[in-house]
């Protein structure tokens, strides 16, 4: 019989994720537990084998995470033709995930759940296609159109980012505007902080910084960390609201809380110059080193003043140099600007890139796992909300 919607009584539903779904008689939002939805699966029921799928693959409900076991739930539903299943093993192939990348494979798969209208392979077709085809960005658009017109946000947002820079498409930053609105509307925190720049820059619309302020609010609260760093300096200088150093070291805290080397940077700056917060250079220096060590120019800029100045730790020269040298390469023109000063000033700092065997590095700490970590599992995040 499978999965009913409690309000209806219908079997017939979208799945958003795990067991998140929309019923599509009556339009209620319902969510089914694993033990539920693993009673149907044992009785074939495909819906409910994708379900208990993603909660292997997610590790949801108590369930311990299992990419083998997840697949094995996939491969189930698949076999009934079912598309949301199809997808996630294209996801699997495109990705990597527990098995062998197959770009050839995820298109494949993505094809199949295509042919059945599913929104968010056709949108993963226009992403395999503008990823990992070359001179296909036109067929990159048009998946992303059809997709897009069907009403998927994602692919709403993606082709703004098409039409803003002329991407399989002549530019038509109108087109873009329209389409970056339409996502931001039901809540895709990615289109609100584009959107944010149209009204920021006076671009197809005028000048609207209330807006500006509300669509990176919008977009911070749902995860979107160019907008929460951008809220956070915006209420550090005083940009478009009151200056507010409490609420800017609130809004740092929780991008770098997420492993961001931008913020752990940005938090770093907070400690070493008192804002919103009594100033403490130790755990500023801190910040600086876990923010280098994801790569991040700023980061590496400001530990390389650290270590130039003394901030948090001795002065030393020689790694001065070298984080600034790496900040500099990195595209961070101040620490270029600050290399030359000390190097025409200080004739022992070094205009190479040494590293001594005993500098301090974070992998002794897991940070550069633990970063890596963290965007792997942003693509797995990404797919599965597709």
């Amino acid at each position: 019989m499978g999965l009913q919607c409690d309000e209806c009584g219908s079997s017939d539903f979208d799945l958003v994720f795990a067991g998140d779904c929309t019923c599509h008689h009556c339009g209620k939002y319902v969510s089914f537990t694993f033990d539920q939805a693993m009673r149907e699966a044992r009785h074939g029921d495909p819906l409910s084998q994708t379900i208990v799928g993603d909660y292997y693959h997610e590790g949801l409900g108590g369930v311990q995470r299992d990419f083998r076991v997840a697949q094995e739930w996939y491969l189930k539903a698949a076999r009934q033709n079912f598309a949301a299943a199809e997808r996630k093993i294209g996801f699997a192939y495109e990705n990597g995930i527990n098995v062998r990348q197959n770009i050839d494979k995820a298109l494949e798969w993505y094809l199949k759940a295509a042919a059945k209208g599913d929104v968010r392979a056709i949108y993963s077709l226009g992403v395999v296609h503008e990823n990992y085809r070359l001179h296909s960005d036109r067929a990159a658009f048009q998946y992303y159109l059809r997709a897009a017109e069907a009403g998927y946000h994602r692919a709403q947002t993606r082709l703004g980012y098409c039409y803003y820079y002329g991407i399989g498409t002549d530019v038509d930053k109108e087109a873009a505007f329209f389409w970056y609105e339409k996502a931001a509307t039901v809540g895709n925190p990615e289109a609100q902080y584009a959107l944010a720049y149209f009204y920021k820059t006076g671009t197809v619309v005028p000048v609207d910084e209330a807006k500006v302020i509300e669509l990176y609010t919008a977009a911070a609260e749902a995860g979107n960390l160019q907008a929460l760093l951008s809220l956070a300096s915006c209420y550090e200088i005083g940009d478009m609201v009151p200056e507010n150093y409490s609420k800017a070291f609130d809004l740092y805290s929780q991008a770098a809380s997420t492993g961001d080397g931008e913020g752990m940077a940005c938090l770093g700056y907070c400690w070493e110059a008192g804002i919103g917060v009594v100033p403490d250079h130790d755990t500023a220096f801190n910040w600086y080193l876990k923010a280098a060590g994801t790569g991040d120019a700023r980061g590496m800029f400001l530990l390389g003043c650290a270590y130039a100045e003394g901030i948090g730790t001795g002065i030393d020269m020689e790694r001065a140099t070298y984080w600034l040298q790496y900040a500099a390469d990195a595209g961070e023109e101040r620490a270029r600007e600050f290399l030359d000063h000390l190097q025409s000033t200080n004739p022992s700092a070094s205009s190479g890139k040494p590293y001594p065997d005993d500098l301090p590095t974070l992998d002794d700490d897991g940070e550069e796992a633990y970063d890596a970590d963290l965007n792997y599992q942003d693509k797995v995040n990404d797919g599965y909300v597709r």
